[in-house]
Formats: structure tokens, C-alpha cells, sequence
């Protein structure tokens, strides 16, 4: 049961670590603040200096623990499925 619990912990941290990086890269490449300040992307995007968008990260948190118990479910199939396709 400790295993498990720390593989699910492990995708939690990897997913939102990896998703602050690409969202700070994505960020500063794209120019958001700029891309923001356009007329009519108000219309079809939030913020991204706003609340919903600010709490987004954190939702990432409960978002990687899903990823993590699904993988957990597929992780000994992939497993396997990796091992034959070696063969």
C-alpha cells in the first residue's frame, strides 16, 4: 500500500512541476501579457493574471493524482506490453 501511495505522490509532483515549467516557458515565449492586452481575447480566454488562472497550478495537484492512479491500474500492463514488444 506504501508503494503505491508513493508512486501516485511521484506522478503528482512530476505533473506539476511539468506543468509550471511549460507554463512559465510557454508564458515568456508566447508573450502572454501582450497576447492578453489584444482586443478580442477577452472573449475567448480568461485572465492570465486572474483568479481562475491563478489557481490553476493547484488543481494541477489533484489532477496529477488522477494521472497517478490510472497509471498505477495500467502500470503493470504497460509493463508487460513494453516487455514484448522488446521481443
Amino acid at each position: 500500500m506504501k508503494e503505491k501511495i508513493k508512486f501516485i505522490i511521484k506522478v503528482m509532483i512530476a505533473h506539476f512541476i511539468s506543468y509550471l515549467i511549460c507554463g512559465f516557458v510557454f508564458a515568456n515565449l508566447f508573450n502572454y501579457k501582450e497576447l492578453f492586452e489584444l482586443e478580442n481575447v477577452q472573449y475567448y480566454m480568461k485572465d492570465a493574471y486572474g483568479n481562475s488562472s491563478l489557481i490553476g497550478p493547484f488543481v494541477q495537484i489533484l489532477r496529477g493524482g488522477i494521472i497517478g492512479a490510472i497509471l498505477l491500474i495500467l502500470k503493470d500492463r504497460l509493463i508487460k506490453l513494453n516487455y514484448l514488444i522488446k521481443l
